[in-house]
């Protein structure tokens, strides 16, 4: 494309005329495609396809050129972007897949971690006298850590309180006592992380 075809592609880009974005998508997508698999660990792509970066990269193309954000003199200009945007995104979202819980890397196949030869509790069996000494002094240890009115709600929930009654026994919102409990889910799941 010459800039008088990048002109008039914008201009009917700009004016919704049929057909003018899908010129674009079919020019650079095989390459856009290239550079976003490129990008995207192994692992990661069992989560998300590189065709999903890349069709994000255009809705963002789309939307910010119709915001006036952006301003070509040729072909090189267009595809430059698309790159640059296509790269942003794909680190990004590796970036965002390898912190903390969500980390692709410490995802294990059944292989990688499951003992075949361990003999395996039925899990329609009642647990064990030790399994609830372990759940139990867990607990302790949570609710030592909280603040009482915390403690209160994680209490009255154990009873098996509903959200509603809870919060009219703490004379607190609903979304208070929702906000109070997934507090405590994840104190609770760094607890078995750090004791496992």
């Amino acid at each position: 494309m010459d800039q008088s075809d990048i002109s008039t592609w914008l201009a009917g880009v700009l004016a919704g005329r049929p057909g003018s974005e899908a010129e674009l998508v079919e020019r650079y997508a095989l390459r856009l495609l290239g550079m976003a698999r490129a990008q995207l660990p192994e692992r990661l792509r069992k989560r998300f396809d590189p065709e999903d970066v890349v069709q994000s990269v255009y809705r963002s193309f789309f939307r910010r050129l119709q915001e006036g954000e952006f301003t070509f003199d040729d072909s090189h200009d267009v595809w430059r972007l698309l790159a640059t945007m296509t790269y942003c995104k794909a680190r990004n979202l590796v970036k965002f897949h390898q912190r903390h819980r969500r980390d692709v890397r410490r995802e294990a196949t059944v292989n990688d971690e499951f003992d075949f030869a361990a003999p395996v509790r039925d899990a329609r069996q009642p647990p064990g006298e030790d399994d609830v000494a372990i759940l139990l002094e867990c607990l302790e240890q949570l609710l030592e850590k909280l603040p009482d009115n915390h403690r209160q709600i994680v209490l009255h929930r154990l009873e098996g309180d509903s959200i509603e009654v809870i919060a009219m026994k703490i004379q607190r919102s609903r979304r208070t006592v929702l906000r109070v409990l997934a507090h405590v889910q994840e104190m609770g799941a760094r607890h078995l992380e750090q004791v496992g």
